[in-house]
């Protein structure tokens, strides 16, 4: 069994933290077989996640051009209905894109318009999602880019997959409706 160390900056916080609190984090282990992966999601996802790959055009970006990245982030300002993050962060984001550290899962539709998007960050052994944006009048999307992307992380060799937290009801910061139906997935 492999363990894995605590960072100096965690433990320092740590040390001066004055409260304590329990958080609970979706991993998945890329050493199991895609099968084997598979047979723990929600029964009720699996149906979904074989129709978004049926239906969509879900592609993954390890090189990204200009034109789709900002499309992706003009899908995420039009489905927010506002700019939710400075342009530096995006900067930032397609520059982890361009240097190996993150790769882009994209959905299109039949006319090959931009339907959803979400970025995948990962390091040697870990690969975390940290946004999506999903055009609501289409289904299954967010499924399927989950999907494509434990694909690519396994195909690149990682050991785990963070998904995200888990939000509960007794959570000291009460989630929001969308946190609880985003950690539901």
């Amino acid at each position: 069994m492999e363990f894995f160390k605590l960072s100096k900056w965690y433990l320092h916080l740590l040390s001066i933290a004055n409260e304590t609190f329990t958080t609970y984090h979706y991993l998945i282990d890329l050493s199991l077989t895609i099968e084997n992966i598979r047979s723990g999601f929600r029964k009720s996802f699996k149906p979904l996640i074989n129709k978004g790959l049926k239906e969509w055009n879900v592609q993954v970006h390890d090189n990204i051009s200009t034109e789709l990245f900002e499309k992706f982030r003009l899908l995420h300002k039009s489905i927010a209905g506002k700019s939710t993050r400075p342009i530096e962060s995006w900067k930032i984001q397609k520059k982890q894109i361009e240097s190996n550290e993150a790769f882009l899962v994209s959905v299109k539709d039949n006319k090959d318009l931009l339907i959803g998007a979400g970025p995948f960050t990962y390091g040697e052994h870990l690969g975390s999602y940290s946004v999506g944006v999903y055009n609501r009048e289409y289904k299954t999307q967010g499924h399927a880019v989950q999907m494509r992307a434990i694909d690519m992380l396994k195909n690149k060799g990682l050991k785990w997959y963070e998904m995200g937290p888990k939000h509960l009801n007794i959570d000291k910061t009460l989630p929001s409706e969308k946190e609880k139906l985003i950690s539901f997935f």
